[in-house]
């Protein structure tokens, strides 16, 4: 059996591997667990009173605490390193500074001819190797199961780190990459005994079950990212949702305007209505928003009855229900009613030629394209970025329209062009 340091630096720290190397401190563990067991504290755990012992070849594959056996001793049938592995008992020696806190035990030990002197609580608490101690035996207070463990939890530093020079140092544990195996350094280097783990077991079990614990905590670790991009994914989506609405929202509300100029009231109650009434033919998305803009012109023109846009906007709304939504129940009429009125209240008003000059081109009206376009020139003329009256102007016939229809706006168009 050779002790820890010397095994360490004849087989050479880089060729014995992490599950190794925390399979030696948890054999430790389990020693220092039966010692306090028996009531018998150590106090001096260090790498010389550990020992390590060759257990026989066997043929088998790698596992924690067992090492490849070196190329110059492998047996000359052997071609494969790995083929021939040798299997590692760990002992921990010298207690003869140990200190047996039992009185069951002192009591057999003292029959044993140990005497009491040596093994009492009495004994000093300063004796063992001070690279090694707790704080608190420094401190002169008594050693205790969690003194050990604080000892064994250097050991287990410096063969992670491989240097058993090396003393513990503010952020030494950084260090250490893996994360797991620094929250256990730290639990054995707790300043307070009681914060450091309550066994020499419990250490022993949280070094053999570091895969389980890594596996455990990189499925933790993904579900976090998930759960993260999922978060980050819905925070976008509800910005881009609002920054659309907002588009939407200005796109809607600066085409409708209200301002005293462009709508032709000083009502500020009629503005009010009449923008609602603009919402509702904007949407244009089934018969009741249509009737609802409707309403709104209607209330629009009962607050200001010379509210030229008022009757525009309510042409349009009761056109589109007329060719749309009922036709045939009188929507015409009103909408012909209304584009009327507002043409006799403001003649440069192009919008208002505009939907008049459209109830032209109905089967009411006979399909009368000669005063649809008529109408659409007079509003073009008036305000050249007038919408609508250059589609309707310029007929653009095409194999999507009924044959009636291109026909009746062709010879429209040509009976326009021969009278002007």
């Amino acid at each position: 059996a050779t002790d820890l340091r010397a095994w360490c630096e004849k087989e050479g720290f880089e060729n014995i591997s992490v599950a190794g190397r925390l399979e030696i401190v948890a054999q430790v563990a389990d020693g220092l667990l039966a010692a306090h067991e028996a009531g018998v504290i150590h106090r001096d755990v260090k790498p010389s009173n550990i020992l390590i012992a060759e257990c026989g070849v066997r043929n088998a594959e790698w596992d924690p605490g067992v090492l490849p056996k070196p190329a110059n001793e492998l047996s000359s049938s052997s071609t494969d390193p790995k083929s021939e592995i040798r299997k590692l008992e760990v002992k921990l020696t010298d207690f003869g500074i140990g200190q047996v806190v039992s009185q069951e035990a002192l009591a057999g030990m003292t029959r044993m001819g140990f005497t009491q002197t040596m093994l009492s609580p009495g004994s000093s608490s300063q004796a063992g190797t001070h690279l090694y101690m707790a704080p608190e035996l420094l401190a002169g207070e008594p050693a205790s199961n969690r003194s050990d463990i604080y000892s064994l939890g250097v050991v287990l530093y410096q063969l992670l780190i491989g240097d058993f020079t090396r003393p513990l140092t503010m952020g030494c544990i950084k260090r250490i990459s893996d994360p797991l195996l620094c929250e256990d350094l730290e639990k054995c280097f707790a300043g307070n005994p009681e914060e450091r783990f309550t066994s020499a077991g419990e250490l022993a079990r949280a070094l053999r079950s570091l895969p389980q614990r890594q596996a455990k905590r990189a499925a933790c670790e993904r579900s976090t990212r998930r759960r993260k991009v999922a978060r980050a994914a819905a925070i976008v989506g509800i910005i881009l949702t609002a920054l659309v609405a907002l588009g939407v929202f200005v796109v809607k509300w600066g085409a409708l305007g209200n301002a005293e100029e462009s709508v032709g009231t000083k009502n500020p109650q009629a503005i009010d209505f009449y923008n609602r009434g603009k919402s509702y033919l904007f949407s244009n998305s089934s018969k009741d928003e249509l009737k609802k803009a409707v309403d709104w012109f209607e209330q629009a023109i009962a607050q200001d009855t010379n509210f030229a846009r008022a009757y525009v906007n309510k042409a349009y709304a009761c056109r589109q229900l007329d060719t749309v939504w009922e036709p045939r129940s009188g929507w015409d009429a009103k909408a012909l009613e209304a584009a009327d009125k507002a043409l006799s209240l403001d003649q440069g008003l192009a919008d208002a030629w505009v939907i008049r000059g459209a109830l032209f081109f109905t089967p009411a009206q006979r399909w009368d394209a000669v005063r649809d376009v008529e109408y659409q020139r007079k509003a073009i003329k008036l305000n050249p970025k007038v919408k609508n009256a250059h589609f309707r102007s310029d007929a653009q016939m095409d194999s999507r329209l009924d044959p009636f229809v291109a026909w009746r706006l062709s010879a429209g168009l040509k009976q326009l062009e021969a009278v002007t």
